[in-house]
């Protein structure tokens, strides 16, 4: 079965995923300790399966809550664009996980989504602006660092 080569490093070898995963979130630790906000308490947000391949087990490993944004007309498992767990204990600071950055769409719409208005608390139908501030994005299959619209870009290589 043919995988496609921007998620290779995921699919074709175990090992080496395992390694990325605590490559990863050792990066984004260190990263995030030593950048202007010091964040410790943040929540990792993404979308697509390139994001969700890697924000879920660093997420878990670094014990931080997940949001996930889907793209427009998904509507297969929640009617609503944003998904995350109790408002309460989700952090107003926000860092992105993807792929790359190839035309900034993805981007734009995460940005968009968790620092909008129109964010829905599970289980229920009220709209309301959480306060959230996209603060970085790390991306797993870029290796030098940037920024994209004013937002601090780190590549992580393995």
């Amino acid at each position: 079965m043919p995988t496609t080569s921007y998620l290779g490093s995921v699919f074709n070898d175990p090992a080496n995923y395992s390694v990325l995963i605590d490559h990863v979130a050792a990066h984004i630790t260190s990263t995030m300790a030593r950048s202007r906000f010091r964040l410790k308490n943040y929540a990792i947000a993404f979308q697509g399966n390139s994001g969700a391949a890697l924000a879920f087990p660093v997420a878990a490993k670094l014990q931080k809550p997940l949001i996930c944004v889907r793209k427009a007309n998904d509507s297969s498992h929640f009617r609503h664009m944003v998904e995350y767990g109790h408002a309460a204990s989700l952090p107003k600071n926000v860092i992105i996980i993807d792929d790359f950055i190839d035309t900034g769409d993805t981007l734009r719409r995460i940005v968009t989504a968790v620092e909008g208005e129109n964010i829905y608390a599970p289980h229920t139908e009220a709209a309301a602006p959480l306060g959230l501030k996209v603060r970085a994005v790390f991306l797993y299959n870029k290796y030098s660092d940037n920024d994209w619209n004013g937002i601090p870009t780190y590549g992580v290589s393995n």
